[in-house]
């Protein structure tokens, strides 16, 4: 487990803030309209099972480059030569909690990074951390225990980016997820317990 202060600027973090915001805005318009339906994952959903009724989109493009972007300063953070796995985002509301859990096999090295909102503790083997604007937190998230308590604030924008380790003897079928590329919704994973996992 290791806090890194300040990985994304405050300027980044404020746009990323913005951004995330607008497009939950957004796609939420388009559910309640009837324009989309909730089947279309690839755009976001609110049926997120560790958070139900809270937005959350898997493989968002502008995450994605992101996930790309820190790359470099992972493997500096962690000594290891990563490849990409997936990105995730979250736009926790009041009354949100995140159960001690446990992550799935592709988040080998998981990322967390606070962009906006009001501060919300992770628990990470319990030992509480509070990320400041633009903090990552990297932990282990197959083998380590992390939580949430239930959220008092307004809002919590935050960020979760995935990487492999690329000594891996299974790499080149579980970089990016399983997918062909960064940037690509889930659906395209090849693995058959996909449904299941997000």
């Amino acid at each position: 487990m290791k806090v890194v202060r300040g990985v994304v600027s405050e300027e980044l973090s404020s746009f990323l803030t913005d951004y995330i915001r607008t497009y939950k805005d957004a796609i939420t318009y388009m559910f309640s309209s009837g324009y989309i339906t909730e089947d279309l994952k690839d755009l976001g959903t609110y049926r997120d099972r560790q958070v139900l009724g809270t937005f959350s989109q898997y493989s968002n493009r502008t995450i994605e480059t992101l996930l790309k972007r820190l790359r470099p300063r992972v493997e500096e953070e962690t000594g290891k030569t990563l490849f990409e796995s997936f990105s995730y985002l979250r736009a926790y509301k009041n009354g949100d909690e995140l159960l001690k859990h446990k992550d799935v096999n592709a988040c080998e090295i998981a990322c967390t990074i606070h962009l906006g909102g009001d501060l919300w503790s992770i628990f990470l083997e319990g030992e509480e951390i509070v990320l400041g604007v633009g903090d990552m937190l990297i932990y282990d998230g197959v083998n380590e225990f992390h939580w949430r308590d239930k959220f008092i604030g307004n809002d919590c924008i935050q960020v979760m980016l995935f990487y492999l380790d690329a000594t891996r003897k299974d790499i080149d079928e579980q970089k990016y997820d399983g997918r062909p590329l960064l940037g690509v919704p889930v659906y395209f994973n090849n693995r058959e317990t996909l449904e299941s996992d997000y």
